[in-house]
């Protein structure tokens, strides 16, 4: 009788996680799904998108969006870290100390502008 109660009370345990697991399963589940739908859809756009981005940000010059003036990418920057000025491309890495130059940013050099210029290929 003893042994017939261990195994009754070892299968009753087993069925209340089984169906706490379930239980578990059924609430949470859609909102799982959900979410993997959601990344995988943002990843499929992100790869689309990427290209596009590396196109732009390979150029050698881009457009200020406040004054229109063009903005050559090639040419003489300071790294904000270790202050190293090298001639390159203006989204390119430091020579020196390998952090990006100048942090993703350039400004605009017309006058009275100064307008913040971004890496297109930094996430939005």
């Amino acid at each position: 009788m003893d042994f017939a109660f261990r195994i009754a009370r070892r299968l009753a345990s087993l069925f209340g996680r089984v169906a706490l697991s379930a239980i578990v399963i059924a609430w949470r589940g859609p909102r799982l799904l959900f979410g993997v739908v959601v990344a995988l859809i943002d990843g499929v756009i992100r790869a689309v998108r990427f290209p596009l981005k590396l196109h732009a940000a390979s150029r050698d010059d881009v457009v200020c969006s406040r004054c229109g003036e063009r903005q050559h990418l090639l040419g003489r920057f300071r790294c904000p870290v270790c202050k190293c000025i090298e001639t390159t491309h203006a989204w390119a890495r430091c020579g020196v100390c390998r952090t990006a130059v100048p942090a993703g940013y350039i400004s605009c050099s017309t006058p009275g502008c100064g307008e913040a210029i971004r890496n297109p290929i930094l996430n939005r």
